[in-house]
């Protein structure tokens, strides 16, 4: 498992130093120009370092379906459910850094403790959960030229549940109001179901699926 986490944080080096140079430009920028409108101010940063996760699982896939390393890996001592779980597991380091380097940019901004900023964090985090998890199975099962076809279908789809969901009858009288703590937390457990059933579900695939 070490080794399998060791490969992917080297293989993704290079484009976690070339974000984390962007993002701290941007945050230099946003510490001077020191506005509500500023991507700091407004909570962009935090949202950016989120999302970036699932760009990261796009392209650990498309390294090892270019240098075939699926191939090489299952001529060692390692069952393919292995190979499967060390991905997940990365990619779930990978939400939880971005995780708290959101709420450091939060903390930078002052509204660490705005329910508002709280929310939004988590909605961003969920949203992470759900995309990867749609994507690594479909990655495992089509490869990653195809799965990047599907992935503004499943843009589309994320976006389609958020206005269903929006359009479910909830009263809501204020930020302190039972039902949207229960909404959130509902939602975000929902999230991580559906992330350890993608887990189940690529597993499924690469046991049964011929690698070459």
């Amino acid at each position: 498992m070490k080794g399998l986490l060791m490969k992917d944080l080297m293989i993704s080096k290079r484009s976690l130093l070339a974000f984390s140079a962007i993002l701290l430009l941007l945050f230099f920028i946003s510490m001077v120009v020191h506005s509500d409108y500023s991507l700091l101010g407004d909570g962009t940063l935090s949202f950016m370092t989120i999302y970036f996760t699932v760009f990261l699982s796009i392209n650990l896939f498309a390294y090892d379906e270019a240098c075939k390393w699926n191939l090489y890996a299952l001529s060692l001592p390692v069952s393919k459910r292995l190979l499967v779980l060390g991905r997940y597991v990365y990619l779930l380091l990978a939400i939880l850094v971005a995780t708290c380097l959101s709420f450091a940019f939060s903390a930078a901004a002052g509204n660490l403790f705005h329910a508002e900023t709280i929310l939004q964090i988590l909605s961003s985090i969920g949203m992470s959960f759900i995309l990867i998890g749609i994507l690594a199975p479909l990655m495992y099962r089509f490869g990653t030229q195809t799965a990047r076809i599907l992935l503004m279908g499943v843009f589309l789809l994320v976006f389609l549940l958020i206005y269903l969901l929006q359009k479910l009858p909830f009263s809501i009288s204020g930020p302190d109001d039972l039902s949207i703590v229960f909404l959130v937390a509902a939602a975000f457990g929902a999230c991580i179901l559906l992330f350890f059933l993608s887990y189940l579900i690529s597993c499924k695939i690469m046991e049964q699926k011929d690698v070459q």
